[in-house]
C-alpha cells in the first residue's frame, strides 16, 4: 500500500488497469451466472462459523484446567494458537482486499480522462446546474413507461433484466472511457435487503467474491443509479464521488428510459442538496419547477426512509452504520468520508461548465 499511495501511475496501470484486471474478471465472469449474491451467504455462514468457533473454543478452553498437568501451560497453548489462527485469517482478508479493492483508491482521479476540470465554483453556477437537471429530470420521468399502481417509477422487469440493462450502461460508457473498462459481472440483489434498509445502505461492493450487491426493497426509480455505482467499484473505481458520476454517465447514456431518469434524478438530488445549504432561496426557486410526477417518487423514498429512522433500533443502527463507512472511507485516503458521496457534484459541475 505504501508504493501505491504515492504513485498513482502504479495504483493506475500496474494494479488498476493490471492486476486487478486479471484477477477480478475472471471471477466476476464466473460470479455473473449466480442470480443471487454469493458474498451475502458467504457472511451469514461466517457469522455461524464465527459463533461455534468461539463456543468450541470456550469449551476447550475451559476443560484445560480440569487436566493434571499443567493446565495454565496448556490453556496459554491454546490461546496463542488461537490468537495465530486469527491472525492468519485476517492477514489472508487483508492481501485480498488490498489487491481486489484497496489499491484501486489511489489511482489517477478520473476527472484525468475526462474533458474537464475540477474547480471552485460561484453559488450561480451551481443554480444554473439545479435548474439543467432539474429540467432534465422532468422530460426524463415523462418518457417512463414502468409506472405502479401509486404512481411511483418500478422496475422495467425481473431486477435480474434490469441488471442485464446495467451492464449494458456500463459497457456502453465504457466505450468513451477507457478506463472503467467494464468486461463482466451483474448487480445482485440481496436477500435481507429489509433487513439492510436500517444501516442506510442501499449498495455495497464485495472485494472477496467480486459482486455488485444492491438493497432491492428501497423505491424503485433509484435502484438502477444504484446499480451503476456498485458496477463502478467493480471497474476499480472505489472512490465513492466518482463511483456516483461514473454511475451518473452510465445511466443518462443508457438507453432506458428508467435509468435516464434515475441518474437524472439522483443526480438532482445531491446538486439540489448542495445549493440548499449555500443559498436557501436559490433552492426553492428550482425545487418548485420538480414536476409532480418526480414528487411522488421523492415523496415515496423519504417515507420509506422515515420508517426506519423513526424507531429507535433503526437510528440507532444508522448512526453505528454511518460511523463505520466514516471511518472506512477516511482509512481508506477519502478524508471527507461519507460526504464525499456529495462531492459528485463538483464532478457534475465541472461536466456541466464545459459543456458551456
Amino acid at each position: 500500500m505504501a508504493v501505491v499511495k504515492n504513485n498513482p501511475f502504479v495504483a493506475e496501470y500496474i494494479f488498476a488497469r493490471g492486476i486487478f484486471k486479471i484477477l477480478s474478471v475472471p471471477l466476476a465472469f464466473v460470479m455473473g451466472f449466480l442470480p443471487f449474491s454469493l458474498a451475502e451467504y458467504i457472511l451469514y455462514g461466517f457469522i455461524i462459523g464465527a459463533i461455534v468457533c468461539i463456543i468450541v473454543f470456550v469449551i476447550k478452553l475451559v476443560k484445560c484446567f480440569f487436566i493434571k498437568e499443567k493446565p495454565v501451560r496448556t490453556a496459554l497453548i491454546y490461546i496463542l494458537k488461537g490468537v495465530r489462527n486469527v491472525a492468519f485469517t485476517g492477514a489472508i482478508l487483508l492481501f485480498v482486499f488490498t489487491m481486489m479493492c484497496g489499491t484501486n483508491y489511489y489511482r489517477y482521479d478520473f476527472e484525468k480522462f475526462c474533458d474537464f476540470e475540477v474547480r471552485e465554483y460561484t453559488v450561480d453556477e451551481l443554480y444554473e446546474l439545479c435548474v439543467f437537471l432539474a429540467n432534465k429530470t422532468n422530460e426524463s420521468r415523462e418518457n417512463v413507461t414502468s409506472i405502479g399502481k401509486d404512481g411511483t417509477v418500478t422496475l422495467n422487469g425481473s431486477f435480474y433484466h434490469v441488471s442485464g440493462d446495467a451492464a449494458d450502461a456500463m459497457r456502453k460508457i465504457s466505450k468513451k472511457y477507457e478506463s472503467i473498462g467494464y468486461i463482466a459481472g451483474r448487480a445482485k440483489p440481496i436477500l435481507m435487503s429489509r433487513y439492510m434498509s436500517y444501516t442506510e445502505i442501499v449498495g455495497i461492493y464485495s472485494p472477496f467474491t467480486i459482486e455488485a450487491n444492491v438493497n432491492n426493497d428501497v423505491p424503485e426509480y433509484g435502484i438502477p443509479f444504484t446499480m451503476c455505482h456498485e458496477l463502478s467499484h467493480l471497474c476499480g473505481y472505489m472512490k465513492e464521488e466518482e463511483a456516483n458520476y461514473i454511475a451518473y454517465l452510465a445511466c443518462v447514456n443508457s438507453d432506458s428510459p428508467e435509468f435516464n431518469y434515475s441518474g437524472y434524478a439522483t443526480a438532482y438530488i445531491y446538486a439540489s442538496n448542495k445549493l440548499y445549504r449555500e443559498d436557501y432561496e436559490l433552492f426553492c426557486k428550482v425545487d418548485e419547477t420538480i414536476s409532480d410526477d418526480v414528487w411522488k417518487d421523492f415523496y415515496a423514498e423519504i417515507e420509506y426512509w422515515e420508517k426506519f429512522e423513526e424507531t429507535e433500533l433503526g437510528e440507532t443502527i444508522g448512526d453505528v452504520s454511518d460511523s463505520i463507512n466514516d471511518s472506512y472511507l477516511e482509512f481508506n485516503g477519502q478524508e471527507e468520508g461519507t460526504k464525499s458521496y456529495g462531492m459528485i457534484v463538483d464532478l457534475l459541475l465541472a461536466d456541466f461548465l464545459s459543456k458551456k
